[in-house]
């Protein structure tokens, strides 16, 4: 049984995160490259199931205009008294800047081409593909940090990503520390000193994919958390853990 995480870029032509956890907490695989459909298949296939895959991009759009269901709904609700609001999404505006909508070609490929039976509901016996979305899993696991602004945006500069991202990095370290997640800084292990915006997005995408990859581990095998679901799975729906703290 693996958990794993797909930060998935909006396209081929950029880097996409990739994280794998086992039952145990333990992380088996974390990087970031540009990788086609076929090429995140491939890796994929290295896996036995049962698969619980998390992926951080619009698996479902019914919608030609406007926006989905569950982005309407996660702003409309709280993730421990904080608002988190996703960028909305329609089939025209995907298709037309992006040339394709990325998530629905990866789950088809996922239900015909690896995954026999998968759903898009999280179970405890088949195979499933969720989407997710790692600022709001931020909200959730670290309610006290949040929020981080490590993505650089246009009201958030580079250094203040960066810091941002410092501290997304320190509260993974002590999750490493109280047991929760294992072997976190085998794997990540940033040198702030000489970090560009190339390399500070490597890392970003990195803890994008393991947000995903962790967020399902804690639902299936920390009875602290469970599911908490914005929308319905079969319009488009965003799953994050959540606990009543």
């Amino acid at each position: 049984m693996y958990y794993i995480g797909i930060d998935l870029a909006w396209t081929d032509q950029h880097e996409t995160g990739l994280c794998v956890i086992n039952k145990h907490g333990l992380i088996q695989y974390i990087h970031a490259d540009i990788w086609t459909d076929e090429a995140l298949l491939e890796i994929l296939k290295r896996y036995e199931g049962p698969l619980r895959i998390a992926i951080d991009a619009p698996l479902i759009v019914p919608n030609n205009q406007g926006s989905r269901q569950a982005e309407r709904i996660l702003a409309q609700n709280k993730i421990h008294q904080h608002h988190v609001r996703a960028f909305h999404v329609s089939r025209t505006f995907l298709s037309k800047t992006y040339g394709s909508i990325r998530g629905e070609n990866l789950l088809s490929l996922l239900q015909n081409r690896i995954l026999n039976e998968v759903d898009i509901h999280i179970n405890e016996t088949s195979h499933y593909v969720v989407e997710t979305f790692p600022t709001a899993i931020t909200a959730s696991l670290f309610p006290n940090e949040y929020p981080f602004h490590y993505k650089q945006k246009r009201n958030v500069n580079f250094q203040q990503s960066l810091q941002g991202l410092k501290r997304l990095d320190i509260c993974f370290k002590s999750l490493e520390r109280e047991g929760h997640l294992l072997n976190y800084e085998e794997w990540i292990s940033p040198d702030w000193h000489t970090m560009t915006r190339q390399s500070k997005k490597h890392i970003e995408d990195q803890l994008d994919a393991l947000l995903c990859a962790y967020s399902l581990y804690l639902i299936h095998q920390d009875n602290q958390y469970s599911k908490r679901i914005f929308g319905q799975a079969e319009t488009g729906a965003i799953v994050i853990p959540y606990s009543n703290l």
